[in-house]
């Protein structure tokens, strides 16, 4: 007879690894943010300062990046509008070209 035991830690595994998703979704998040803030339309600043993280559904793994000024999807989405300072698309075009890098981050133990 053997004298090994077997102790499951299964869900202390788990809760290791939701806790490391739940901080890289945050830090994926704050990241977009910056990189939108940045291309955002520069006029008196307002649009720029409104970019929030909205994490209140972070138990379901769920963060939200975005604008909540009346005028910030008009300025979005207007491919017309001439900007001297940032452009429209502010918030899709970072998501874009780093959504691939965020995937791989989200699933990564990256510090």
């Amino acid at each position: 007879m053997s004298d090994i035991k077997l102790v499951w830690r299964g869900d202390a595994v788990m809760s290791i690894c939701a806790s490391q998703l739940k901080s890289n979704l945050l830090k994926a998040a704050m990241d977009l943010q910056s990189e939108s803030v940045k291309q955002a339309p520069k006029d008196t600043g307002d649009l720029r300062g409104n970019c929030a993280i909205d994490a209140s559904n972070l138990e379901k793994f769920e963060v939200v990046v975005g604008y909540s000024l009346p005028y910030a999807l008009r300025q979005h989405e207007e491919l017309n509008y001439k900007h001297t300072n940032g452009k429209a698309k502010f918030l899709e075009d970072p998501f874009n070209l780093k959504k691939s890098i965020y995937m791989k981050f989200i699933g990564s133990n990256w510090k």
